[in-house]
């Protein structure tokens, strides 16, 4: 998958186990948490690359992001520091397994209306992966919001905005 998505690359090292143990401490954990709390900008952006994966040696450095509260920072803390990340990193181990399994599922149109929300500043899921959706899904709506990875987190007004108009029109009262 990664000679025909570089961008995927970053996958390779999170099931490698480098990042379990880099960060298996409370304050391991901490600096992990900040590169995923990122609001978008130069510094955080420069700590992953997605055809590299994370740069261990700006992860210890970073600033803490914005997109979590203190409260809900404190629960990804509390759940991480009690099961590490072993268990979100074994999604990316069985890529290749989940690949296979899927070549055995029938080519479906999937004809229901579908919602497609682009985060126009995400690095690793491209508007050109989804540019042929249409063929394979054809009542696709497409939206877009100025955003990073984490769009319904990162601008999440816009992102129910274009929920809630798209519900509508597809639910009229």
């Amino acid at each position: 998958m990664v000679k025909l998505a570089p961008q995927f690359a970053y996958q390779k090292q999170i099931a490698s186990g480098i990042l379990e143990r880099e960060f298996h401490t409370t304050e391991g954990l901490t600096h992990f948490l900040n590169i995923l709390d990122f609001s978008g900008d130069d510094e955080n952006q420069a700590s992953f690359d997605p055809t590299h994966g994370f740069h261990l040696e700006h992860l210890k450095g970073l600033g803490r992001g914005s997109l979590l509260t203190d409260e809900e920072r404190d629960i990804y803390l509390s759940k991480y520091a009690h099961t590490g990340l072993h268990g979100p990193c074994n999604w990316y181990r069985t890529r290749r397994e989940n690949f296979e399994d899927d070549q055995l599922l029938p080519t479906t149109i999937i004809d229901v209306p579908v919602l497609y929300i682009a985060a126009e500043r995400d690095r690793v899921f491209s508007a050109s992966l989804a540019q042929d959706m249409e063929h394979f899904v054809p009542q696709l709506s497409r939206a877009s919001v100025d955003a990073h990875h984490y769009a319904h987190m990162e601008k999440w007004q816009d992102v129910n905005r274009i929920l809630s108009a798209w519900l509508h029109v597809q639910f009229p009262r």
